[in-house]
């Protein structure tokens, strides 16, 4: 990742901030009120601690997923929840456009022929809990000949433009120049290869399937579609295989920079900065460590210490004893370039 994609996601981050709408969900979160918390900030509370940890962009579609948990299900509804989740559900159908738009940059989409998107796959299924599905009508909309996302009602004319310039970011990134060479090395015996397989795996991760699986729990419905996913990708050979591969490495990027960080950006507008961290153990671009203060799985976090010195995602927090006392151990993914982009 490039410092100057992360002054774009930056940028983003900053129009989205200046829409009303966005404004007055950003009022009611919890983040926005001292504890302990009553009301709306309390109800968005419980729904995060349930699993749906989000900030303003996607709040509402993590809420209505939630919406018949054991956290929620049944509570009586806070004053002004109906107004707030109006303007939540208006945020997220702008941003899932947006995202939409976004993911149709993608180079020979809508013609994408990963395992990945083949219905049923974790990706575009219904059952994602993680992370916003693709959506199958994204595919038909037309996205990829449009120069800038669809304006909805109501948002402002610089948040297209500051998606346009994210996009171009994208278009630089090593990750997504990956995918495109390995589209282009495809031959008619690799794209058969991948019609075979995605023929298989549709069948496989078939809602009747799944069901037969598990009928109800989200997490272990998810898991049953990873599994069959990955026998998938595990059978495929040669540039067949390096494609979809590659699709992941450029998803996972999609991922990191337009949902978890942006999301984060919008509600914080900067990383938090750790001020002790000790007993660091660097892998590659994940790293861990133990610090004494609190911090949440999907947060952005800056470790100053010379061995990371650099911005990361949260991936894992647990609690661990030192000689009577309590520490917190987190797993962070690295973010490379955020440190410089983000102008920290």
């Amino acid at each position: 990742m490039s410092s100057l994609l992360w002054k774009q996601i930056e940028s983003f981050a900053g129009a989205w901030r200046a829409e009303e709408d966005v404004r007055r969900v950003l009022a009611q979160m919890p983040s926005r009120h001292r504890s302990p918390r009553t009301g709306l900030p309390e109800r968005i509370e419980m729904m995060q601690a349930g699993g749906g940890r989000s900030g303003p962009l996607r709040v509402a579609y993590f809420y209505h997923l939630m919406s018949q948990s054991p956290f929620l299900a049944g509570a009586e509804a806070p004053p002004g929840l109906a107004e707030w989740l109006s303007d939540a559900t208006k945020v997220a159908t702008t941003y899932r456009l947006q995202l939409g738009w976004m993911r149709a940059q993608l180079p020979g989409f809508p013609m994408l022929r990963v395992p990945q998107l083949v219905d049923g796959a974790p990706l575009v299924s219904s059952d994602q809990i993680h992370h916003i599905p693709w959506a199958r009508q994204d595919f038909a909309a037309g996205y990829q000949l449009m120069s800038a996302p669809p304006r909805v009602a109501g948002s402002g004319r610089e948040l297209g433009e500051a998606a346009a310039r994210v996009a171009e970011a994208f278009a630089h990134e090593e990750e997504w120049r990956q995918f495109e060479g390995a589209q282009a090395a495809l031959t008619a015996s690799d794209i058969d290869q991948l019609r075979r397989v995605n023929t298989s795996l549709r069948h496989e991760v078939r809602n009747e399937a799944v069901d037969q699986f598990e009928p109800g729990n989200l997490i272990r419905r998810l898991e049953f579609r990873h599994d069959k996913l990955e026998g998938a990708l595990d059978s495929l050979t040669g540039d067949a295989a390096n494609y979809a591969r590659s699709f992941d490495v450029l998803n996972d990027l999609l991922q990191t920079t337009l949902e978890t960080s942006l999301d984060y950006l919008v509600e914080f507008d900067r990383p938090s900065v750790l001020s002790a961290v000790d007993e660091i153990d660097l892998d590659g671009d994940h790293a861990e460590f133990s610090v004494n203060e609190m911090v949440h799985v999907g947060g952005l976090v800056y470790v100053p210490d010379a061995a990371i010195d650099e911005v990361g995602i949260v991936e894992s927090t647990s609690l661990t004893m030192d000689h009577g006392e309590t520490r917190i151990r987190v797993g962070i993914k690295v973010l490379r370039g955020a440190l410089e982009g983000l102008d920290l």
